[in-house]
């Protein structure tokens, strides 16, 4: 229990990072690929 939640949190506080880091390619990425799931 604790550990999953150390783990959210750790998540939560690295999000920021590499959102800054890498460019949202692997988003447009995933959402191309809905919208194919989609069609």
């Amino acid at each position: 229990m604790f550990a999953q939640a150390d783990y959210g949190a750790q998540l939560r506080i690295d999000r920021p990072v590499w959102l800054r880091a890498k460019p949202p390619q692997q988003f447009r990425l995933a959402s191309r690929k809905l919208h194919e799931f989609t069609k």
